[in-house]
């Protein structure tokens, strides 16, 4: 047996570990004065997702939901939730407003803990606390059938400031590349795709719900490899040779941002699909917009590339403006960076144990940020707000 296959991990679920390493991840925030606020990867447009079978990303109807009420200070759970996703399974519809009413009902009164009221206090430069979810949208991260406005997508968002507490949510607009060569990025507008990208009547209705709902929202453009090009179908979750993601893009591309480069073509395709978005985001009264969203690769280069964008952003966009970094990448040093709002931090906890041959830590490793979070963030950042994605 080859003890680096991981084939079988897809198949593991253990809720215990998503659940320990919420508390893991809180407990350490706590501690942490420059840490302003969290974000957790991913809760779905698509309202019949999770519950305790479900090995994906959302802590819906699990037991991390309730760890994540203790310290949101959200409501704490009688077993709504789960009446909830039962009643959506059963009936494969939508809820009636009774067995709806019903569920609810078991969702008692907030109850905070008075000890985490630092994550409910708005810092002194932003004004504001970010505790809540990236949106899984129906472009590549939830179902096709649950578009951003719907009556599902709505109902899974009062699912979540319900049963969390969140405050906020991020919406995702999903763009695609062919592979790490390509200099083009691009939208997917088939309606027939299953990857097809959000529309901007479809952001703009989610964004308006949200601040109907008193959500505070953050606005980010993704990309990712176009996973039904034959190139790369067997790509997505595999961790095959050859198999790249949204991080190594202009992997082979070197230094070079002069005009006419490669670097430099990329970034006028990426800098207009971002400007785009950020008028978008500040006509539909967006609080923050992410600059980039994992792009380690790009990130590194072309500092002045990124710091003409980061301008052009902030002459059409007047909220916050941040992007996610990994604790270490280069960027940090950059002149640019250092202009941020904010500055994030990924990372994506699963109730699956960590992948083999890795053994997975324990509770007081997680607990003192053993893998998880960074330790020294960049000073000049931290003088703002330093959020967890």
């Amino acid at each position: 047996m080859d003890p680096y296959d991981d084939s079988a991990w897809l198949l593991v679920v253990d809720v215990s570990c998503q659940d320990n390493a919420y508390e893991a991840l809180f407990r350490y925030a706590l501690s942490k004065p420059y840490i302003h606020g969290v974000y957790l990867w991913l809760w779905r447009s698509d309202p019949t997702t999770g519950g305790t079978y479900n090995g994906d990303f959302t802590p819906f109807a699990k037991p991390a939901e309730t760890t994540l009420r203790r310290w949101y200070g959200g409501n704490i759970s009688g077993g709504g939730a789960a009446a909830l996703l039962a009643a959506r399974r059963g009936a494969r519809l939508e809820p009636t407003a009774a067995q709806r009413a019903a569920a609810r009902a078991a969702i008692r009164a907030p109850s905070p803990d008075n000890t985490l009221a630092r994550f409910h206090a708005p810092h002194p430069v932003t004004k504001r606390t970010f505790n809540g979810f990236c949106v899984g949208t129906p472009d590549e991260w939830s179902s096709p059938f649950y578009r951003l406005g719907s009556a599902g997508s709505l109902e899974s968002l009062d699912d979540m400031v319900e049963t969390t507490g969140a405050d906020s949510v991020e919406v995702i607009a999903q763009w695609w590349f062919d592979d790490v060569n390509s200099t083009e990025i691009y939208p997917i507008q088939d309606a027939g795709s299953p990857l097809r990208t959000s529309t901007d009547e479809e952001l703009q209705a989610y964004i308006a719900a949200a601040k109907q709902r008193g959500l505070k929202t953050v606005f980010t453009l993704m990309l990712d490899p176009n996973w039904l090009l034959p190139a790369q179908s067997h790509c997505r979750d595999t961790g095959n040779a050859g198999c790249h993601w949204r991080g190594e893009l202009g992997l082979f591309w070197g230094t070079d941002c002069s005009p006419g480069s490669a670097w430099a073509a990329w970034h006028a395709g990426y800098a207009d699909a971002t400007l785009h978005y950020a008028r978008l985001a500040w006509a539909a009264g967006v609080d923050s917009f992410l600059l980039t969203h994992e792009l380690y690769g790009p990130n590194d280069n072309c500092p002045d590339l990124w710091a003409a964008l980061l301008a052009g952003v902030r002459a059409v966009f007047s909220g916050s403006v941040s992007t996610v970094i990994r604790n270490g990448d280069r960027p940090a040093g950059h002149p640019w960076v250092s202009d941020l709002d904010y500055v994030r931090f990924p990372w994506h906890p699963q109730p699956r144990p960590p992948r083999s041959p890795h053994p997975a830590p324990t509770h007081a490793q997680t607990t003192a940020g053993h893998r998880l979070l960074p330790k020294h963030p960049p000073a000049a950042l931290c003088g703002a707000l330093c959020a967890l994605g």
